[in-house]
């Protein structure tokens, strides 16, 4: 029955009905008509004011409709309107725009022709559950142009429209910026743990290499104290107590001592001779700057044969007593 023969249906059981409600027409006198007619133009009127309002309402709708339209078309978020078998019964630009469907639309398709095979399994358990929302995200898809993309997809269902056509909406998110920023992030954050490492590294370097400064200070104070004390200090004495006129050998000897003091060869000449007595050390000092035995004897006002005495103790504390190496040689060998 088409909608014509529809109309006329209802006509006929509208002037039924009113027959069977009104009665006998001829029963009805003037005024009754009059009242009728007058009741029939207000509800005339009525109804016209009510079209009115009515094209007003459905004006307004169409254009929020077309707002609706507009904005789920140009929205930054990709949209698809699915059917009960994932197929696509709409979409919009961005949509488009991120699966790229070789077609140029993705109407009738299935949804799951665009998700790469290894995120095909967790999408279609999301759709087994129907009536909740789900959220899945970092899902890969490819496109006609086979470039990889990452995506956040948001199912919306609603319980009221599971048995309707339209069986639930899809949200496409971007997140490929996303992911390159969090790449970038993870690889600064590894940059700054190496960084970090290799600081800490410089640290103990620096730590060991001030602790190492330290004993050299250390090291130098103990060699000029003990210098002094074995080498310098006892020639001044002697000189400060000597009678004698000071020659220019023992002047060369005092200069010789305290450029050594400030030296290397200080130290070495300490731990070389420790075994030696302050004595024997000032000899082999005079030895070892040419001094012979009778300048030695002048400089310490005694005899030359103390002071071969103090020769041979200082070569045999020196372990040389049986050896024919010359002493002046080998102090200056040490």
């Amino acid at each position: 029955m088409d909608k014509t023969e529809q109309l006329k249906a209802k006509r006929k059981l509208a002037e039924k009905n009113l027959k069977a409600n009104t009665g006998n027409v001829s029963d009805f006198s003037e005024m009754d008509f009059r009242e009728m007619v007058h009741e029939l133009q207000i509800h005339q009127v009525e109804l016209e004011m009510q079209n009115d309002e009515l094209k007003r309402t459905q004006t307004t709708l169409e254009e929020v409709k077309d707002n609706f339209e507009d904005l789920y078309l140009s929205a930054p978020v990709g949209y698809l309107t699915l059917g009960s078998k994932r197929e696509v019964l709409e979409e919009n630009i961005m949509a488009l725009k991120l699966l790229n469907p070789p077609k140029g639309t993705l109407i009738g398709e299935d949804v799951l022709c665009f998700i790469a095979p290894s995120d095909q399994a967790t999408v279609m358990q999301a759709f087994k559950v129907p009536g909740t929302d789900k959220s899945l995200h970092n899902i890969k898809v490819h496109n006609q142009s086979h470039e990889i993309q990452f995506i956040d997809l948001k199912i919306m269902m609603d319980p009221a429209a599971l048995k309707s056509e339209r069986y639930c909406k899809v949200a496409l998110i971007d997140c490929s910026e996303r992911n390159r920023m969090q790449g970038e992030l993870n690889t600064n954050k590894e940059e700054i743990k190496r960084q970090l490492k290799k600081l800490n590294k410089k640290n103990a370097a620096l730590n060991e290499l001030l602790g190492q400064i330290e004993i050299e200070k250390i090291r130098i104070y103990e060699s000029v104290t003990i210098n002094a004390e074995k080498l310098l200090l006892p020639l001044v004495k002697r000189i400060r107590n000597s009678t004698k006129r000071v020659n220019s050998k023992t002047l060369d000897l005092l200069e010789l001592n305290v450029s050594q003091i400030a030296s290397q060869f200080g130290l070495k000449i300490s731990k070389e001779l420790g075994a030696l007595s302050n004595k024997e050390i000032e000899v082999s000092k005079m030895i070892r700057s040419g001094f012979s035995s009778k300048d030695i004897s002048n400089s310490f006002n005694v005899s030359i044969k103390t002071v071969e005495t103090h020769r041979r103790n200082i070569r045999k504390k020196l372990g040389i007593k049986n050896s024919k190496v010359n002493l002046a040689t080998y102090l200056n060998s040490i």
